[in-house]
């Protein structure tokens, strides 16, 4: 029992560093992309700056928010774990599916920082229609990097959990 709750708390802790993780990644992506890539002055212009302030404000707040949210998630997922038991159907299908759940819930929180963004150079900024668009695209293409590499790495990590649901399927 006590193997079975170690494993259920470390999917947990897993999961959670593996969103923080990709979510970094997605950050990176599109700060590099948008600041270095593309037309524009880069970091140095005041708009850039702007830019990362207010990302930086969304992405914590979406974070916080995403992780408060999937924490409704991860009990039905891993508690049968704790304890020992073997889980029922909905609990194997909430283990089997959590990443993909995880990953969508994600990607809500980068769709709406594209469009946040996309308004903002639009219209606070007084960019072009082709800068706010691109900035939409890029920061879409951002959270789709997020939500692959979030799914990579948990489905890695939550092979114990998965193993655990499959092992006495079908008896």
């Amino acid at each position: 029992m006590d193997d079975t709750a170690g494993v259920a708390d470390r999917v947990l802790r897993n999961v959670t560093v593996d969103g923080l993780e990709a979510n970094a990644v997605g950050g990176a992506v599109v700060t590099v992309f948008l600041n270095w890539l593309t037309f524009g002055s880069g970091v140095s212009d005041r708009y850039s700056r702007i830019s990362l302030v207010i990302a930086s404000g969304y992405g914590v707040t979406a974070t916080g928010v995403g992780f408060w949210r999937a924490r409704g998630s991860l009990p039905a997922a891993v508690g049968w774990l704790e304890s020992g038991r073997e889980p029922t159907a909905s609990e194997r299908m909430a283990a089997l599916t959590l990443p993909v759940r995880l990953s969508v819930q994600f990607f809500e929180s980068w769709a709406g920082a594209a469009v946040v963004f996309a308004v903002l150079n639009a219209t606070a900024f007084h960019n072009p229609a082709t800068r706010a668009i691109q900035v939409a695209a890029t920061v879409a293409l951002g959270g789709l990097t997020t939500c692959l590499t979030f799914f990579l790495l948990a489905e890695r990590r939550m092979r114990s959990a998965v193993c655990g649901t499959l092992v006495n399927h079908g008896r």
